[in-house]
């Protein structure tokens, strides 16, 4: 099986359980996790406390 086909499967597996979750948290909790995620995989640091999105509201 090709790696695309594999990935998609177990996503296919986590992909109820990933939803079920972000449909009960809020946006804070979403946002949190967010910048968890981005900053484990990626390297990144997350904003700054009450730094602006782009639609004017604060990440905190």
């Amino acid at each position: 099986m090709k790696h695309g086909l594999v990935i998609a499967a177990v996503f296919r597996e986590m992909a109820p359980n990933l939803y079920a979750r972000a449909v009960q948290a809020g946006n804070a909790e979403l946002r949190q996790e967010t910048c968890a995620v981005l900053s484990r995989y990626f390297k990144t640091e997350a904003a700054p406390e009450g730094a602006a999105l782009r639609s004017g509201e604060s990440v905190a």
